[in-house]
């Protein structure tokens, strides 16, 4: 399933230049997926009746993208493949005409590319990024 993108989505790596991952009507090949957590601990034990959850703080979000790009030829898909990048760590920001969404501190691992397929060559490029919970400001 391939869905344009609303919003563009933007990283920063630390002392670097911005780069954008997924542009205002890019290609997607399904919809962004966030997961939050946090860490817990169990006070008092499982067995104990009076036992509860205790939040530890160090929220995070997952969030994972996966963007399409067309290449001209296989090769120019292959070299893509190869590019892939190592984890960063930096500031991701999220807008759309009404508002942004700021991760500091985010780190992006790129996946490995899924393999060109179809007659335009299609190249799929997931993203997957752990971050701090963010700050939204309108626009």
């Amino acid at each position: 399933m391939s869905l344009q993108s609303p919003c563009s989505i933007v990283f920063t790596p630390t002392g670097g230049a911005a780069a954008t991952l997924v542009a205002v009507g890019d290609w997607l090949s399904a919809h962004p997926h966030w997961q939050g957590a946090q860490n817990l601990f169990e006070k008092d034990g499982v067995l104990a009746a009076a036992a509860y959850f205790a939040p530890l703080g160090g929220a995070v979000i997952d969030l994972t993208i996966t963007r399409e790009v067309t290449q001209s030829t296989r090769l120019a898909a292959q070299e893509a493949m190869l590019d892939a990048a190592l984890p960063l760590t930096g500031t991701l920001v999220i807008s759309s005409a009404a508002q942004s969404a700021t991760y500091t501190p985010a780190v992006i691992v790129s996946l490995p590319p899924g393999l060109p397929s179809g007659p335009e060559v299609i190249l799929t490029l997931p993203y997957a990024i752990r971050a701090a919970i963010p700050t939204i400001a309108a626009l």
